[in-house]
């Protein structure tokens, strides 16, 4: 009953969301500038409880932004943001060293407190930038059960990958985990405003 009434308060909130928390990563975005069809998927999603949501697509196609605004208009707490290749990082070093000393913290945290604390305690996780290098062995194994701990919970990963590409580059285990999901394929141009070109001649002499 909790679990249900729990997915009709995040439903209903997603009709209208609202940016409770900053947005991660100094990023900037708006409901407004994300493409319409967005929030109604997402509200699907939270209707149907079918987690993970992959959004996958091209670099600069908005990912990473409509993850964030997740992020900050997520109705309940703890809600954790962490790149796939930070967590790995943390828990290799965990595993190496016995402790992990996460950015901004005071003291170590093991292996065990850091996957409750990342992935097992929020009520949303948010992992972006799945694939952006080729996994180790060992490496494929932590996104494995990263993943596998979140089943049926609410996950939102970003990757310029898609299912088949992910599969892989990790294994089938992963491809099936995330193909139970939702995917949504980000098929839109680069959005990130393009720098100032310059360019130089020769002075006359």
């Amino acid at each position: 009953a909790t679990n249900h009434q729990e997915q009709l308060t995040m439903s209903s909130t997603c009709e209208n969301p609202k940016i409770l928390r900053g947005l991660p990563l100094g990023l900037r975005a708006t409901f407004e500038e994300c493409d319409p069809r967005f929030v109604p998927l997402v509200r699907e999603t939270i209707q149907n409880g079918r987690w993970p949501l992959l959004m996958h697509g091209s670099v600069g196609s908005g990912k990473t932004c409509a993850a964030a605004l997740v992020h900050a208009s997520w109705p309940t707490t703890p809600v954790r943001w962490v790149t796939a290749l930070e967590f790995i990082r943390w828990i290799q070093t965990a595993r190496r060293e016995g402790d992990v000393l996460l950015p901004g913290a005071m003291y170590e945290t093991t292996e065990v407190s850091l996957w409750s604390w990342v992935v097992d305690q929020p009520s949303m996780l948010i992992l972006d930038d799945l694939g952006i290098r080729v996994p180790t062995e060992s490496q494929q194994e932590i996104v494995y059960e990263l993943i596998d701990r979140r089943r049926d919970k609410p996950m939102l990963i970003t990757s310029n990958h898609d299912l088949t590409t992910l599969g892989n580059l990790y294994d089938q285990r992963v491809a099936s985990r995330l193909s139970a999901g939702t995917s949504l394929h980000f098929d839109l141009d680069d959005r990130r405003p393009s720098g100032l070109r310059y360019r130089l001649g020769r002075v006359a002499s």
